[in-house]
Protein backbone atom coordinates (compact mmCIF):
# COMPACT_ATOMS: atom_id res chain seq x y z
CA UNK A 1 0.00 0.00 0.00
CA UNK A 2 1.33 3.45 -0.89
CA UNK A 3 0.23 6.93 0.05
CA UNK A 4 -0.45 9.98 -2.08
CA UNK A 5 -0.26 13.31 -0.29
CA UNK A 6 -2.23 16.20 -1.75
CA UNK A 7 -1.70 19.64 -0.27
CA UNK A 8 -4.87 21.62 0.33
CA UNK A 9 -5.57 25.25 1.05
CA UNK A 10 -4.70 26.40 4.57
CA UNK A 11 -8.24 27.65 5.20
CA UNK A 12 -9.66 24.24 4.23
CA UNK A 13 -7.29 22.39 6.52
CA UNK A 14 -8.05 24.83 9.34
CA UNK A 15 -11.79 24.35 8.83
CA UNK A 16 -11.62 20.57 9.14
CA UNK A 17 -9.31 20.81 12.14
CA UNK A 18 -11.62 23.30 13.89
CA UNK A 19 -14.70 21.17 13.20
CA UNK A 20 -12.86 18.10 14.50
CA UNK A 21 -11.86 19.82 17.75
CA UNK A 22 -15.34 21.25 18.28
CA UNK A 23 -16.86 17.79 17.85
CA UNK A 24 -14.30 16.21 20.21
CA UNK A 25 -14.97 18.91 22.82
CA UNK A 26 -18.71 18.28 22.71
CA UNK A 27 -18.11 14.53 23.12
CA UNK A 28 -15.90 15.20 26.13
CA UNK A 29 -18.60 17.38 27.72
CA UNK A 30 -21.19 14.65 27.17
CA UNK A 31 -18.90 12.02 28.71
CA UNK A 32 -18.34 14.27 31.74
CA UNK A 33 -22.06 15.00 32.18
CA UNK A 34 -22.99 11.32 31.90
CA UNK A 35 -20.84 10.52 34.94
CA UNK A 36 -23.13 12.68 37.08
CA UNK A 37 -26.17 10.77 38.32
CA UNK A 38 -28.02 14.04 38.96
CA UNK A 39 -27.38 15.49 35.51
CA UNK A 40 -30.09 17.65 34.03
CA UNK A 41 -31.39 15.37 31.27
CA UNK A 42 -32.61 18.27 29.14
CA UNK A 43 -29.17 19.88 29.26
CA UNK A 44 -27.56 16.56 28.41
CA UNK A 45 -29.89 16.13 25.44
CA UNK A 46 -28.99 19.63 24.23
CA UNK A 47 -25.30 18.71 24.25
CA UNK A 48 -26.06 15.44 22.45
CA UNK A 49 -27.99 17.34 19.77
CA UNK A 50 -25.14 19.84 19.37
CA UNK A 51 -22.63 17.00 19.14
CA UNK A 52 -24.67 15.24 16.43
CA UNK A 53 -24.83 18.46 14.42
CA UNK A 54 -21.09 19.01 14.80
CA UNK A 55 -20.36 15.46 13.71
CA UNK A 56 -22.57 15.82 10.65
CA UNK A 57 -20.91 19.11 9.68
CA UNK A 58 -17.46 17.60 10.12
CA UNK A 59 -18.24 14.55 8.01
CA UNK A 60 -19.86 16.60 5.25
CA UNK A 61 -16.82 18.88 4.95
CA UNK A 62 -14.44 15.90 5.03
CA UNK A 63 -16.37 14.18 2.24
CA UNK A 64 -16.51 17.36 0.16
CA UNK A 65 -12.78 17.98 0.43
CA UNK A 66 -11.91 14.29 0.09
CA UNK A 67 -13.78 14.20 -3.21
CA UNK A 68 -12.45 17.58 -4.37
CA UNK A 69 -8.81 16.56 -4.02
CA UNK A 70 -9.08 12.81 -4.69
CA UNK A 71 -6.59 11.76 -7.38
CA UNK A 72 -9.16 10.07 -9.60
CA UNK A 73 -6.63 8.50 -11.92
CA UNK A 74 -5.29 6.29 -9.13
CA UNK A 75 -7.98 5.95 -6.53
CA UNK A 76 -11.71 6.03 -6.88
CA UNK A 77 -12.51 4.64 -3.42
CA UNK A 78 -9.37 4.82 -1.35
CA UNK A 79 -9.18 5.65 2.33
CA UNK A 80 -7.82 9.04 3.31
CA UNK A 81 -6.97 11.09 6.34
CA UNK A 82 -6.19 14.74 7.02
CA UNK A 83 -2.69 15.81 7.94
CA UNK A 84 -3.25 19.15 9.68
CA UNK A 85 0.42 19.83 10.33
CA UNK A 86 1.22 19.74 6.61
CA UNK A 87 -2.17 21.03 5.40
CA UNK A 88 -2.76 17.94 3.31
CA UNK A 89 -4.96 14.96 2.66
CA UNK A 90 -3.19 11.62 2.55
CA UNK A 91 -4.84 9.01 0.33
CA UNK A 92 -4.00 5.33 0.92
CA UNK A 93 -3.73 3.59 -2.42
CA UNK A 94 -3.85 -0.20 -2.39
CA UNK A 95 -1.78 -1.83 -5.07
Amino acid sequence: MSDITIHIEEKESDLVERLFFEYKASRDIIAFLMKDEDVNRELLQEYIDVSETRYTNLEMVKLELGDKYRPGNVCKKCNYWFDFVNEAIVYEVSE
